[in-house]
């Protein structure tokens, strides 16, 4: 019997926390500077770009609550962008972040690596 596939990871969000990632994520893509040939680089800006995207229509739908849900390589990216991160935010930000990678692994803690971003 196979491992079983993580076909999305499902995360359950209030409207401060929308707020918090929608403003993050405006900051960050301004910020995020890629060198000249960093082919993955590129690529988490292009995540940041995208997953901005979708705070800000989140945060302009005005929902007490919201769903959010990343698929295997999105997860990843959002793990490879802020776990180990030296940058700082406020508290409850940083909170934020904290809990949807907590959500990512338990969700995934069946799962290897290779699970989230195959056969998507």
């Amino acid at each position: 019997m196979g491992k079983k596939r993580v076909k999305a990871i499902e995360l359950r969000l209030e409207h401060i926390d929308v707020a918090a990632m929608q403003k993050l994520y405006k900051d960050l893509l301004y910020d995020y500077k890629v060198e000249k040939g960093d082919k993955h680089g590129a690529l988490l800006k292009e995540h940041i770009k995208e997953l901005g995207d979708r705070w800000q229509k989140m945060y302009d739908e005005d929902n007490e609550k919201y769903k959010l849900k990343l698929t295997g390589t999105e997860a990843l990216a959002f793990m490879q962008t802020w776990e180990g991160s030296f940058l700082h935010f406020d508290p409850f930000t940083n909170l934020t972040i904290q809990n949807i990678i907590a959500e990512i692994h338990r969700q995934t803690s069946n799962h290897n690596v290779k699970a989230l971003i195959s056969h998507e």
